[in-house]
C-alpha cells in the first residue's frame, strides 16, 4: 500500500462551454466606436429598427415614455440606415440615455448573426449572455 508516493491520480473536468446565446455581431455606434455584442454583460436589449418604419417610430416612443422600466438594462438600436437618419431618429425619439446606443450593422452581416427578420422592429433579450425573449 502507497499512501504519500501514490497520490490518486486528479479528474479533470470537462471544459464545457460558456453558454452564450448573443449574436456574433458588431455594430458600429454613431460616433465610430464598434461594438462586439456577443462580448456585452448584463441585461441587455437588441432593437433592430428602421428609422422610417411606423411601428419602429411607436415602439420608440414608447420605451421614452417608459425609461424607468428599462434602467437595468443596455439597449442597442441596431439599423442599417445612414447615421444621420440614426442620430436624428434618437433626437425625435428621446433616446439619448447613457443606457442606449445607437448604431449600423449591415443587412448581409444582421443575417449571418440572426438568420432573417421579418419584420421590424426586431426585439431580442438577453440576461447574463441567455436569451430571454
Amino acid at each position: 500500500i502507497c499512501w504519500i508516493a501514490c497520490k490518486p491520480k486528479e479528474e479533470k473536468q470537462a471544459a464545457f462551454p460558456e453558454v452564450n446565446d448573443q449574436p456574433v455581431l458588431t455594430m458600429t455606434k454613431t460616433d465610430g466606436q464598434e461594438v462586439f455584442l456577443r462580448g456585452l454583460d448584463g441585461k441587455l436589449i437588441l432593437i433592430f429598427f428602421n428609422p422610417d418604419c411606423d411601428h419602429c417610430q411607436n415602439e420608440a416612443k414608447a420605451i421614452a415614455e417608459n425609461k424607468k422600466l428599462f434602467e437595468g438594462y443596455q439597449l442597442y438600436f441596431i439599423s442599417s440606415d445612414s447615421v444621420h437618419n440614426i442620430v436624428k431618429f434618437a433626437g425625435d425619439y428621446q433616446l439619448n440615455e447613457p443606457n442606449m446606443h445607437l448604431g449600423t450593422a449591415t443587412p448581409p452581416d444582421v443575417y449571418r448573426a440572426m438568420g432573417p427578420i421579418d419584420a421590424v422592429p426586431a426585439i431580442y433579450i438577453y440576461s447574463d449572455r441567455k436569451k430571454v425573449k
